[in-house]
């Protein structure tokens, strides 16, 4: 992957957690962990870990 899609990738990890962190409630934070599972994050973190060679910045 070249640098600026890895780039790509942490600003969106980043952006997440900015967004999770920032969720009012535990109800809130677990609906909202919920709907991203459902749209298949699980899915895309594991393709982006499993990539050879593994990006030390995403680990």
């Amino acid at each position: 992957m070249d640098n600026s899609a890895s780039e790509v990738v942490l600003l969106i990890i980043t952006l997440f957690n900015t967004v999770l962190s920032a969720m009012p409630d535990q109800d809130t934070f677990y609906d909202m962990t919920d709907a991203l599972e459902k749209q298949g994050m699980q899915r895309c973190t594991q393709f982006f870990l499993n990539r050879k060679p593994v990006e030390p910045d995403l680990v």
